[in-house]
């Protein structure tokens, strides 16, 4: 098994592909400023696309859903089908370094924990000539809450997440992009566990009896176990934020 498949065997049934919960997201869209009607959106590294589904239900405009794994769009598309909301959300199946769009085509780029492929600033720097004038990006990511970690929990992020920063490095990668961050909060711990990785720790058990003979998915689960576990130990030393900017 390719490690592209067995990160699909984990991580696809999944109600969410990277940290998050509900009622994060829509605490986020709770926060944004006015938008111009109707709200052009993107969702980028939308995966299945729950934060679409809700931000489909939110704005009237168009969403273009962009993941580079079809399998997770295809979930998505049933689920915008099932709610009665396919005529609105478009999703392609495309890398999100290399997008298509022409510049000042959005009012609205969201992004959870989709910021973490490309870092900060080569992300900003190729989505914020996407935004119309007064558009907001939203980013989901991890952030540091102290400058001197323990060596394991740094060293593990070292290897999954070298660009990670804290507050205050990614208001300067904003910054650089001409953007300024306008708004910022922390996901609650333990919502994170109810939305993301204790579905996940239900998926891990249920599929652990394949990893002897597939390495590929035994080495996601390791990986996967590893997190869970820096989770566990190290959780108040990062935490996971939203972050609401807008060109300057």
């Amino acid at each position: 098994m390719a490690l592209d498949t067995a990160f699909l065997s984990l991580y696809a049934d999944l109600p969410r592909q990277s940290v998050g919960a509900d009622c994060c997201t829509q605490e986020a869209i709770n926060r944004l400023p006015p938008l111009r009607k109707p709200t052009t959106v993107m969702d980028l590294g939308c995966g299945s696309g729950r934060s679409t589904i809700l931000l489909a239900r939110r704005f009237r405009g168009p969403i273009a859903a962009i993941d580079p794994r079809s399998d997770l769009l295809d979930r998505l598309a049933a689920a915008a089908k099932a709610d009665g909301l396919a005529v609105r959300i478009s999703p392609r199946s495309e890398d999100p370094a290399r997008l298509k769009d022409r510049p000042g085509t959005y009012d609205l780029i969201w992004s959870e924990g989709g910021v973490q492929a490309l870092g900060w600033a080569k992300s900003l720097k190729l989505w914020g000539p996407l935004l119309r004038a007064r558009g907001v990006i939203a980013l989901s990511d991890r952030v540091w809450l102290t400058d001197s970690p323990p060596a394991e929990v740094r060293d593990f992020w070292a290897k999954v997440y070298p660009a990670m920063a804290d507050a205050d490095g990614y208001r300067r990668a904003a910054e650089q992009a001409g953007l300024s961050v306008f708004d910022s909060f922390t996901l609650p711990r333990a919502t994170l566990w109810d939305g993301y990785y204790a579905p996940l720790i239900q998926r891990i058990a249920a599929l652990e009896n394949d990893t002897a003979i597939d390495p590929a998915l035994a080495q996601a689960i390791d990986a996967a176990k590893r997190e869970i576990a820096i989770q566990e130990r190290f959780g108040d030393c990062f935490a996971y934020s939203f972050y609401l900017l807008r060109l300057n």
